[in-house]
């Protein structure tokens, strides 16, 4: 089945559509393509307005993402039980997250091509995206420090 894009006039399958909610057939009016060049055109056209606005702003917005940062963190915290799993501590500011497999550095290298960085906020953004791996454990400093020198339980 094909569409005809509203930009290039040209018929397309429907799989060269983005999906749109709220239209009849539920795919955009354009083109993947004629989207693309419009987003890209579009970025051009407003990067002096975007960098003065965060210029301008720019309290603002580190408030704003220190904020989405922690509110990433407790939601992560929460569902691992807030609390070590070795000494049962719950002050978070001493908990961090454990690969239970020792396979941390392996699989922060698999994340960082794909994500802007393999910590903090994005990684916490890739547990939640994950629904929660099971193969993730929080851990005080110290019980985390310990089972990476080969003494934890």
């Amino acid at each position: 089945m094909t569409k005809i894009c509203s930009k290039c006039k040209q018929s397309k399958q429907l799989e060269s559509y983005h999906k749109k909610g709220g239209t009849r057939d539920g795919l955009r009016n354009e083109c993947k393509e004629c989207k693309k060049q419009y987003d890209i055109q579009y970025q051009i056209t407003h990067q002096v307005k975007y960098q003065q606005y965060r210029n301008s702003h720019k309290e603002k917005s580190k408030e704003y993402q220190k904020q989405y940062n922690t509110r990433l963190k407790n939601l992560v915290f929460q569902h691992y039980e807030n609390q070590c799993t070795g000494c049962r501590i719950k002050d978070t500011r001493l908990l961090q997250i454990d690969h239970i497999n020792n396979d941390g550095a392996e699989h922060r290298r698999q994340l960082s091509p794909k994500t802007r960085g393999s910590s903090g906020a994005y990684f916490y953004l890739w547990i939640i995206k994950n629904n929660f791996p099971t193969n993730l454990q929080l851990l005080c400093a110290n019980c985390h420090f310990l089972k990476t020198q080969g003494f934890f339980p």
